[in-house]
């Protein structure tokens, strides 16, 4: 984060250097063609049947959808799209909720 990275420096010094965290992951469950595959297929799924609509919406709820076991669906949202799973879904949920305000 930015901003947390700009506090840091203020209270540590300038000089202060932040190095980008290695993987969490120490075995990759997917490789590269499978991860851009699911990623396809779940943005696919959350734009045409809005899962996140539902407030019961789970990590394996949501891997059961896709036919992903939640270990892997939550390594896709990791390492695909740097979110965890609430950061994805609510990301979704706050852009409904934009369209829903501004339509009159």
């Amino acid at each position: 984060n930015i901003r947390f990275q700009e506090l840091m420096r203020q209270v540590l010094g300038e000089k202060t250097t932040f190095e980008a965290p290695s993987r969490k992951y120490k075995t990759l469950l997917l490789n590269e063609g499978l991860l851009e595959e699911y990623q396809t297929q779940l943005n696919g799924l959350m734009s045409e049947e809005k899962p996140y609509l539902d407030l019961s919406l789970t990590l394996r709820s949501l891997g059961t959808s896709l036919n992903i076991p939640p270990n892997q669906l939550s390594q896709l949202l990791n390492e695909g799209f740097n979110k965890n799973f609430a950061e994805y879904v609510n990301g979704y949920r706050i852009k409904q909720f934009k369209s829903k305000v501004v339509d009159p």
